[in-house]
């Protein structure tokens, strides 16, 4: 059980990890190329948000999983 907590651990912190490396790059991305942002109608940063929920709703089972397993730990 341990092993499988550590593992959940990593993947907690990849996902994490992920989203702030996406984030930071679409922001770079848009600062460097505005041009090509202007084309589409949605705003630039809407893929973040989209990307922020699902990042909380995945951070949120593991999390909830995680408490399960230290619970079959004990």
């Amino acid at each position: 059980m341990k092993i499988i907590s550590r593992v959940l651990k990593i993947v907690l912190w990849g996902v994490m990890g992920t989203f702030a490396g996406t984030s930071i790059y679409r922001c770079w991305d848009f600062y460097v190329h505005p041009d090509l942002y202007a084309v589409n109608s949605a705003p630039w940063y809407l893929s973040i948000q989209i990307n922020a929920v699902l990042t909380v709703i995945l951070v949120t089972i593991l999390l909830v999983i995680m408490r399960l397993v230290k619970k079959k730990i004990r």
